[in-house]
Order: structure tokens, then C-alpha cells, then sequence
């Protein structure tokens, strides 16, 4: 039988153990409280943020639960849109050039996507999104935030960029032609003057020429600038069905005049095969007449002029090749700009416009002008056009 001492310990013993299992059931309160009360502020987070919370099964792309705020961006109740996959909801903008980032740490990943809503319409987003654990598997958690008010001031932002691009292009675009209207009209006011000082008829012809090439320069210019301003408002032109090979043709035997006055020795040579594209044969006409009077002009007497029409990857390809004085190679870069000129003194022919006019020709043809050239060697020009 116990004694007294062994009994007095084992009650001793017995009252810490409850004191222990109290302090034990206290700090599971405590626990339970704090887990409630942090599982309250998770559903808060989860109900009431200001963006869209998705978590989505990663195989079958089932949206298994999703906040108030996604619910009400795209239209839907939230249990019908537990009914939903992500690929109802989401439409990737396949822009290799869209913003995307990926945490090395984390593994979370941000880019920008499109979400349908229900109505079908859309609304540009920012997702970030990463694998968490919950339930013994792997979710994808992801944060919708909605970026439109964003787009629009980067629209914003870019359109009066390119306002103010277009302003600075029109005031230089202004003082240039100021500059080439002068030097005629000083022309014109001085032959006029001395067409008055002079009674010997002679002298008076000569002046009278020089005001009609002049007033022939202002015409050529005001046509010139007309032609340019008015392919910048084009977005398109008036397509036909035009035979290349007949074109060309006709501008090399226009041209038979010219070529012979300058004793060029001049070889045409086209496809055998017609070569048909959708365009505007009369602005064709013209871009290519540009690049032909731009040879004629740099390429000395006795020298010679290639002409080709060929295929080439399924595209026509109009060359035009002289033994004319080249292009340096620092001026190459420019020489499409609007009254750029390689003879910055001007003693040359020209406003600095056909290349102009001729590349917005052949840009709103789809199509484009190369240029190879060494100074002193001549150039080539190559107007590759896309067939029918």
C-alpha cells in the first residue's frame, strides 16, 4: 500500500500534468484564434482586393475558385465562373514584342494578355502568376490587374509623340520648300529686272528663257510637293490588275530621248514570262520614272544603263543600274529623306523629292526600294514589288 510521501507525489505529480495540459490547451486557444484570425484576413485579401485572384488547376486549366472582383470584372456570378477554363477567359496576344518577366527566386511570371468578359468584349491585364502548394497539389495562382486606364495614356502618350514628330517634320518640311521656292523666284525677279534694262532682243530672249525654266522649276516643285502631301494622307491606293513588263517598257522607250542625248549606252532586259501585280500603274509610273531620272541625271555622257525586270521569291524585281558617280556611304542612309541632297551646294538639278516620292509610292504597294552604290562606281536601284 502507497504510503503517505508516494501518494502526496504522485497528486503533486498529477497537478503539474494539468497544469501542463492547461497551459497545452490555452496556447491551442491561442493558436486556433490566430489562425482564424489570419485565415479572416486571407479571405478579406481573397474577397476584397482591388484586383482579380484566380486559382486554376495547371492540367485541365479549370478555374477552382476565383475572388468577388473577378467575378464582377468579367461579367460572371461567381459560381459561374467556377465553371469556366482559363481558355475561356483568356486570349494570349502572341506579341513576341509584349513585356514578360520571370522571377528567378519566385518563379512568379508577369506579362500582358487580353481577358474576355462575358459580353465578349475585352480588357487589356497584367498577370502575375506562380505555382503554390494547397491540399497536397500544385495550383496556379494568378493576379489579374486591369491595365486599361494604362493603355490609354501610352496611347495617349504615343499620339502626341507623333504629333509632335509631325509638327517638327511640317516646320522643317516649311522651311525647306521656302528654301527651294527663293532661289527661282530671286532667279525670276532678277531676269525680269534686267528684261527691262535691255533693249538688245537677243538679250532679252535669254532673259525671258531663264524666267520660263524657272517658273518650269516652280511648277515641277509645287507638282512635287502636291504629289508628296498627298500621298501622306493615303492609306491605300486605287488597285488594278497592271502588267509590269508593259510598264517598264513603255518608261524605257520614253525615255529613248534622254538617253540618246547623253550617248548612254542602254540595255533593257525583262522577264520572259509577264509579271502581274495588284497596283496603281500611274503612281507606279511615276516612282519608277523618279528612280530612272535620278540615273540619268548622275550618270556622265557615253556611260551606261542597265534596266531588269526579273522574279525573284515569288516578287518582281525592277532594277535600274548606271556607271554613274555613286553615292558616298555616309549619305546612303538619307538619301530617301525629303530634300536631302548628296550636292549639299545644290549646283545639281532637283528638289531632293523623287526618292521621297517614289519610296511612299512603293511602300503603299507593299513593297520596297533597295540601294546599293560605291562613289565613283555608279549605283543600283531595286524596286521589289509583291506579284498577284
Amino acid at each position: 500500500m502507497p504510503t503517505v510521501e508516494e501518494l502526496l507525489a504522485e497528486l503533486t505529480a498529477a497537478q503539474a500534468e494539468l497544469a501542463r495540459l492547461a497551459a497545452l490547451e490555452q496556447e491551442f486557444q491561442q493558436t486556433q484564434v490566430a489562425l482564424q484570425e489570419a485565415e479572416q484576413r486571407c479571405r478579406n485579401l481573397f474577397e476584397y482586393a482591388g484586383d482579380s485572384i484566380f486559382l486554376i488547376d495547371p492540367y485541365t486549366l479549370n478555374i477552382l475558385d476565383a475572388n468577388p472582383d473577378a467575378a464582377r470584372r468579367l461579367g460572371y456570378s461567381p459560381e459561374e465562373l467556377r465553371q469556366q477554363t482559363l481558355a475561356d477567359i483568356e486570349i494570349p496576344t502572341n506579341d513576341p514584342a509584349a513585356p514578360a518577366w520571370v522571377s528567378s527566386y519566385s518563379g512568379t511570371r508577369v506579362y500582358e494578355s487580353l481577358f474576355r468578359r462575358r459580353d465578349n468584349s475585352t480588357t487589356p491585364v497584367e498577370v502575375s502568376c506562380r505555382f503554390v502548394a494547397a491540399g497536397g497539389r500544385q495550383l496556379l495562382q494568378m493576379f489579374v490587374r486591369d491595365i486599361s486606364l494604362r493603355k490609354q495614356v501610352e496611347q495617349r502618350r504615343l499620339e502626341l509623340a507623333v504629333e509632335r514628330k509631325r509638327m517638327q517634320i511640317l516646320t522643317d518640311f516649311i522651311a525647306q520648300a521656302s528654301h527651294e521656292f527663293r532661289t527661282p523666284l530671286s532667279i525670276i525677279n532678277t531676269s525680269a529686272y534686267l528684261l527691262k534694262k535691255q533693249p538688245n532682243p537677243l538679250d532679252q530672249q535669254r532673259h525671258i528663257r531663264q524666267i520660263e525654266e524657272q517658273s518650269g522649276s516652280i511648277a515641277g516643285l509645287v507638282d512635287a510637293l502636291i504629289t508628296m502631301s498627298r500621298l501622306d494622307s493615303l492609306r491605300e491606293l486605287p488597285a488594278e490588275v497592271v502588267d509590269l513588263s508593259r510598264l517598264v517598257e513603255m518608261i524605257y522607250q520614253d525615255n529613248q530621248a534622254a538617253i540618246q542625248a547623253k550617248n548612254l549606252h542602254s540595255v533593257l532586259q525583262i522577264e520572259a514570262q509577264p509579271l502581274v501585280i495588284q497596283g496603281n500603274a500611274d503612281y507606279l509610273r511615276r516612282a519608277i520614272q523618279c528612280i530612272f531620272d535620278n540615273a540619268l541625271q548622275f550618270t556622265p555622257d557615253e556611260g551606261k544603263l542597265v534596266v531588269r525586270l526579273e522574279m525573284a521569291d515569288n516578287q518582281a524585281v525592277i532594277a535600274i543600274a548606271d556607271t554613274g558617280v555613286g553615292i558616298p556611304a555616309a549619305a546612303l542612309p538619307h538619301i530617301f529623306e525629303r530634300f536631302y541632297r548628296v550636292d549639299k551646294a545644290s549646283t545639281t538639278r532637283g528638289f531632293g523629292l523623287g526618292l521621297s516620292i517614289a519610296q511612299a509610292i512603293i511602300e503603299l504597294h507593299q513593297g520596297r526600294i533597295e540601294v546599293e552604290s560605291a562613289e565613283g562606281e555608279g549605283s543600283t536601284f531595286r524596286i521589289v514589288l509583291p506579284l498577284s
